[in-house]
């Protein structure tokens, strides 16, 4: 591939930091890797299923809300990425890390709803979520057809 000028600009532009100001602290994020949104998955699966009903918004919502405190770790692992832990692996359960903890703390104490959907949203992109979607629902439709196979073989 030729390395044009619009190629270069473009893989600058992917490799910039996004900088976020929070409580009066600048945050300098990198683009998430899929160590990172695994990661920040992790947490999401902590939040409480909601399911709410058009009736009393306000009070379900209050109720859930204690519930609710893993999503400044869903912001912190976003803004300060996954890395490289010398005593756990990415495919085993992570120690919770006190860094993680410490910025979660202070972006709920930090930030208004508005601004933590906001930092969410600008970190963990849609395109960044549909490529992830992509690769693992494309690998898990090989592994059914690889299933499918060996099981009509078995048949035969």
């Amino acid at each position: 591939m030729k390395n044009t000028i619009e190629k270069k600009v473009l893989e600058t532009i992917l490799d910039r930091p996004i900088v976020l100001t929070i409580g009066g602290k600048t945050f300098n994020a990198a683009r998430p890797t899929v160590a990172t949104v695994i990661e920040a998955s992790e947490y999401m699966s902590e939040l409480p299923a909601i399911k709410l009903s058009d009736e009393d918004v306000l009070t379900e919502v209050l109720a859930i809300a204690p519930d609710c405190r893993p999503l400044g770790k869903v912001a912190a692992a976003l803004i300060l990425g996954a890395e490289p832990n010398k005593q756990s692996s990415l495919f085993r359960k992570r120690r919770k890390s006190k860094k993680i903890d410490h910025l979660a703390d202070f972006i709920l104490c930090s930030l208004t709803p508005t601004e933590m959907m906001s930092v969410i949203k600008q970190l963990l992109d849609i395109k960044t979520v549909t490529d992830f979607f992509a690769v693992t629902t494309s690998l898990t439709e090989v592994n059914l057809l690889r299933r499918a196979r060996k099981a009509e073989e078995v048949e035969k």
